[in-house]
């Protein structure tokens, strides 16, 4: 089990949930091929405890949780705090590989293209980007309100990332000086909205409104993940403190709390209670995780979560293309082989093309414009 340090920007522990959330994601998505809403297969499987399989969209509450996490760590080192080094740093880790992904999407698409395939967009799922100006202008701004779907559909979680990213200072503050008080208000928040969007009243709003809603109720996670952060020798301590058996028990309780409170036609009210109810299960989940012992599950796990942001933004092209290669001549089984190892491999490309060269600009961004000395500011890790 590794030493919980205040040096390390995340927990290995972490990185191994985080890698293993990021394959989640990829089977929930090939699945569609074979499994999922397949009548009557899917009606039996999906309320089994298979379901973590395709717990996809719990996945990304698991991502946001996660990010608050290390984010709090980032500010929290951050002396003086400096908002435009946290800032700039942060654009500097997102933007690069998010573009990225787009221009492999766009260019894996066009060769489909030209190689004589021919798909309906939306046929399992499948993206088939009509790439225009307008559209180009809209994700290349990427923090705007605009359809997210047409060429690389799991970015959506991306754009909220980033919107909250360069808020994350006010979570860190909120948490700092209302402590649970904080987790409390910004589930309220959620609740509000979800009772707003379960009465019907968004249907009444232009999507901007909208979509501004959604990216303050995804906050609500960042704030679940920050305050993790500054209870986290506790509840570490806690989670080590249980007996072998206990921590099994435990497992298996979030696993079902994480994985149970969604299914895909819910409506937005609905999703919103059920993230809430997947946010408790993605909680004890980091909590148990800091008690894996060093071995096989662990390494790999750690070692996806190295490439998972990349494997994320990346899987969807390969995806598409397996169906659209394999699926009506092999099958789905194919789809799923080529897909999880088509993505897996592509990842550990673009991972060390652009993800990581992204993330040494970012520390260097954060050590040049965060060195001048200045008495430090209120920090999270000074107020557990």
């Amino acid at each position: 089990m590794e030493p919980l340090s205040d040096k390390t920007r995340r927990a290995p522990s972490l990185d191994m949930l985080r890698g293993y959330a990021a394959l989640v994601v990829v089977l929930a998505h090939t699945s569609i091929a074979g499994i999922y809403k397949v009548e009557p297969t899917w009606t039996y499987l999906k309320w089994t405890p298979l379901r973590v399989i395709w717990a996809g969209h719990q996945a990304v509450i698991l991502f946001f949780v996660l990010s608050g996490f290390a984010l709090a760590h980032m500010w929290s080192e951050a002396r003086p705090h400096r908002y435009l080094s946290f800032a700039v740093a942060r654009v500097v880790r997102l933007y690069p590989p998010f573009v990225a992904s787009l221009v492999v999407a766009i260019i894996g698409y066009a060769l489909l293209e030209r190689t004589g395939h021919v798909w309906q967009k939306g046929w399992l799922n499948t993206a088939h980007p009509v790439v225009d100006r307008q559209m180009i202008i809209d994700h290349l701004k990427m923090i705007g309100s605009y359809d997210t779907s047409p060429i690389n559909p799991p970015m959506w979680s991306i754009v909220h990332e980033m919107r909250i990213s360069l808020a994350f200072p006010v979570i860190a503050l909120a948490v700092y000086y209302l402590r649970f008080k904080a987790v409390i208000l910004a589930v309220l928040l959620s609740v509000c909205i979800g009772l707003a969007a379960l009465a019907g009243s968004p249907g009444w709003w232009p999507w901007p409104v909208q979509d501004g809603l959604l990216t303050t109720h995804y906050a609500t996670f960042f704030v679940v993940g920050a305050w993790f952060y500054s209870k986290r020798a506790d509840l570490v301590a806690r989670a080590e403190s249980l007996t072998p058996n206990a921590r099994i028990v435990w497992w298996i309780v979030a696993l079902a709390i994480f994985a149970y409170p969604f299914d895909n036609p819910w409506s937005m009210g609905a999703r919103i209670f059920g993230d809430l109810g997947s946010a408790v299960g993605a909680f004890l989940l980091m909590a148990l995780s800091f008690t894996i012992k060093d071995g096989a599950i662990f390494r790999l796990g750690h070692w996806l979560g190295k490439i998972s942001f990349s494997l994320y933004l990346n899987h969807y092209v390969v995806m598409s293309a397996a169906m659209i290669l394999l699926h009506d001549r092999f099958g789905s089984p194919a789809v799923w082989i080529c897909t999880v190892a088509g993505a897996v491999s592509l990842a550990v490309v673009m991972n060390k093309v652009v993800e990581q060269p992204s993330q040494s600009l970012a520390r260097f961004i954060r050590k040049r414009l965060g060195s001048a000395r200045a008495p430090a500011r209120a920090s999270i890790v000074e107020h557990q």
